[in-house]
Order: C-alpha cells, then structure tokens, then sequence
C-alpha cells in the first residue's frame, strides 16, 4: 500500500469517526505494509485530526497557553515480553509486529525464569549450567527490538521456600508467588551475577518481581528489610562482573488509587497514593540500599484489593486518571535529592469485561477506544507530575492474545496479523511529539476532555461516551466517544 493510499484511509476513518460507527480501527484498514514508522509524519497517524472552523455551540472550550511552560518531558515506553510469544506466528504477521514495536525505540525486558524462560539448573553455589537453552533466545529477542533489560525474577525451585534445596530438583521451579529463602540469597546473587556477565548487551536490571514470596503476615506488611538484604547481595555481586550495570528496585505494587476521595468509595487501597506503610518501606530502601541506579514503580488505576474495583463503570474509572499524577509527585517527594529515572515495571488499566463490539447496544465506542483514552489521559497526567524527571513505562505484554486491550498490535497468528492497535498509534504519538519536548500549559472548560500541547503538536482526549464538540485557540474539532485527536499545530495555526 502506498504512502498517499495509506493517509487516504486515515483521513476517511478520521472523517466519518472512529468511535460514532463503532469500528475496531485496526481491522478497519489492515495493511500489508506499513508507514515508514521511523519518520515524524504526522498525518500518516490514524489519530491526525484536520481542525475546522470554531463550532458556534461547543460542548467544549480548550486552550494552549504557548507562553506558559509547563514541564520538559522525559517519557520511553517499553514492553515486558512473556510466554504469550507472537514470534511463534505467521512471518508477515511476526515482522509487522518486530517493526511496530522497534518503532518505539523503547526498552525490552524479560524475566530470567518464568513468564517465557525456562528453568535454570545450577550447582549449590549458584552457578548456572544452561543459560544458553533457558535464556539466551529470550535475550537475544529483547535486545533485538529496542534497550534490552532483564529482571531477576523468579528462581530455581531449590532455592526458594517451595522447593527442597536440592538443585539436581525441579521442585518448586513453577511456585511464581515463592520468594529465595535466605540460605540461598548468596547463590541467588552468584546466578545474577553470571546472567550479567554472560549477557554484556544488556545494560539494565531490576531485582525481584512484586516482593513475591516477601509478605509478613505477623507485621501485616511486606518484609522490606529482607527485600532490601537480598537486592543488596545482587547489586554488589552484579556490579562486582559488570560495574556499568545499572540495576533498579523495589518494585513493589503500591495500593491506593484515590477513589475514596473521587468516586466516595470506601474499603481497602481506596485512598491517596501513597499510604503510611508503602512510605516506610521506600524510605527503609532508599536509606539502606547500597546503589540505586532507578527506581521501580507498579501500580494500577484502580488498585487490587479494592473491593469496589469490579463494580465501576468504565466513565467512573476514567475520572481515576489524574491519581497518576498524584502518585508521580508522590514518589519524587519520596526520593527527594535522589533524581532517579522511575520506571513503571508494571502499570495497568482498568476495562470492563464486555464484548469488542459493544457499538451494537447503546454505547457507541469500542473497549479498544476506551482502552486508547484512558492510557493517554494516563500518559498526560504522569507528565504532569514528573517535573522533568526520566520515565520509563513498562507495558506487560504486547500482544492481544494475552490482555486483548493492553495490547499494541493484533495477534500474529495469521498473514493480515500483527497490525497496528490504536494504543499503538497513541503511543507513537507521544513518541514522535511529546518525548524529549518542552511542553506548555493547557486549559479545558471540562475535566472529561484533556489537551496535552507542544509548540508543534497537541494531543485532546475526549474521556467521555459521547461525542464532543471542542474549540481550541478559536479553532474546532469533533472527538467521537473516547476519542483522542492528534492535531498539527503548526500546519493548522491555532491563534496564539
């Protein structure tokens, strides 16, 4: 498909509306070739809106303040590769999906055992004897596409509370939520070291995966104090093979989503971001932590132990998006002179389990739409709340035959698939426009419709099921349900 062809079917999706027909974007104009992803053109993005004349009585007033910096940006996104593997698939499929996400030109990462991996056998001191049929090919896949990183997560069945310490066992090896007894910790952070040294081309690692294993029930409280001992045996051992190694953690789940305060909702992880207890423990981390080279983040829209979490609707979870940046300032008060990059080892959404084609009853939009909203107004307000700070968004799997809607591209299991989701596009959108920019400030009359601007680009995303009439800078648009529009701010001159 030609370039001219190519933008001809985005300006027919973006003309007659996306969100009003309740189409699926991705399988509205499936392509055997895609864009040249690499450039910076900007009408190639299926989220292009042409601006029009101001609407005489809109629903929406917005306006770009190209006088008032707001902040620089600093956001990479990346992808966490699991067993859902897409490179099994159709070739044409597999390599449309390779170039999506090197388009992204983000991070890569891949535990060392479990989700994908297989088991590691090593003798009692740790040393490993077949990293090349465990490992090597997910290695080789992550740093293939973009910054390769490995996370230290999880470990042979001997070593942890769920085996029998005997390495010849593979008791145990698939227990996820087992955590490395403290015998072992030493023989742990020999493993690491050897992965660390063996794979010189990756240059990232983050320690442990969500303190699994690491809950004291006597203190009601994860076990800070034995996370932040075993990170340390790790750190210095890696570091011993590897000083440029930069290794990150924590990497803790943190609960509180601010519902309470936003939607009344009251129970457990309802609160603020972030609560007594998760502030203690980073505290404990950051004091007694031997090297810190960034700082690992996992957290949700809506929290999981939030037992009214499965009762919200999807225009009750997306008033939940400014939390984010409530929890970003959050977390650089919590590390005060310390300006880490943070990354968000895991982040998610929130959508209600309802069939794709939900334009057939009275909602005219798909969860792919609501999917692609709700991530940008999340985007949106971690900027927000960075201060200038490094990101790094670790999106877990990237592939609909894992989350069908925290996916970027189509399964890969057929010669149309690997096409690109409309998360992609968004994404590229932040990408190409709002990574490594000066941003300005920006005004809405409504808290339903968000504008993110440079002085080249702007991104408005409607977070409301209904169609919007906005007016930006005395020029307008219209956004279907949950739509989010990609606007030119150069070629279309908005008054500034």
């Amino acid at each position: 498909m030609s370039m001219r062809a190519y933008k001809f079917l985005s300006a027919l999706v973006i003309f007659f509306g996306i969100g009003a027909i309740g189409i699926n974007a991705s399988e509205h104009f499936p392509v055997a070739e895609l864009p040249p992803l690499n450039e910076r053109d900007m009408q190639s993005n299926p989220l292009y809106v042409q601006m029009v004349p101001p609407h005489l009585f809109p629903d929406v007033t917005a306006e770009i303040h190209y006088n008032a910096p707001l902040v620089r940006s600093h956001l990479t996104f990346g992808v966490t590769h699991t067993h859902y593997a897409w490179q099994y698939g159709n070739a044409a499929a597999t390599n449309r999906a390779k170039e999506l996400m090197k388009s992204l030109n983000g991070f890569h990462n891949t535990h060392i055992m479990g989700w994908g991996p297989g088991g590691i056998r090593t003798d009692r001191n740790g040393v490993p004897s077949n990293l090349d049929s465990a490992l090597t090919s997910h290695v080789k896949k992550v740093t293939e596409l973009g910054q390769g990183m490995i996370t230290f997560c999880t470990a042979p069945g001997w070593m942890k509370a769920s085996g029998n310490g005997d390495p010849n066992s593979t008791q145990g090896d698939w227990s996820m939520e087992s955590a490395v007894l403290p015998q072992f910790e030493d023989a742990y952070a020999t493993l690491c070291a050897a992965i660390a040294e063996k794979y010189t081309d990756v240059k990232y690692f983050q320690v442990w995966n969500e303190f699994k294993g690491l809950w004291d029930s006597r203190r009601n409280n994860w076990d800070y104090e034995r996370y932040t001992r075993f990170y340390n045996k790790i750190y210095n051992k890696v570091k011993k093979v590897r000083p440029e190694a930069l290794i990150g953690g924590f990497y803790q789940v943190i609960p509180g989503d601010g519902s309470a305060q936003i939607l009344g909702s009251t129970g457990n992880a309802t609160h603020m971001p972030i609560d007594t207890k998760t502030r203690n423990g980073i505290a404990y981390f950051l004091k007694n932590a031997e090297g810190i080279d960034f700082f690992c983040v996992d957290k949700g829209i809506v929290s999981y132990h939030n037992p009214n979490g499965r009762t919200y609707t999807n225009e009750q979870i997306m008033k939940l998006t400014p939390v984010w940046e409530v929890f970003m300032r959050e977390v650089i008060k919590e590390l005060g002179e310390r300006r880490l990059p943070i990354i968000y080892s895991e982040y998610y959404g929130a959508f209600e389990r309802r069939p794709e084609s939900v334009g057939e009853g009275n909602e005219p939009y798909t969860i792919e739409q609501y999917a692609t909203s709700q991530y940008a107004s999340t985007y949106n307000h971690i900027i927000r709340g960075s201060s200038g700070w490094e990101i790094w968004m670790l999106l877990w799997v990237e592939s609909e035959q894992a989350f069908p809607h925290n996916s970027i591209f189509t399964a890969t299991d057929s010669e149309d698939g690997g096409q690109p989701k409309l998360t992609y596009w968004m994404m590229k959108a932040y990408k190409d426009w709002f990574n490594q920019t000066d941003l300005v400030n920006t005004t809405s009359s409504s808290p339903d419709v968000e504008v993110i601007a440079s002085a080249e680009a702007a991104m408005v995303i409607n977070k409301r099921n209904t169609t919007v009439n906005v007016n930006i800078n005395g020029r307008g648009m219209t956004l279907p349900a949950y739509g989010v529009g990609l606007l030119d701010l150069k070629a279309q001159s908005p008054t500034r």
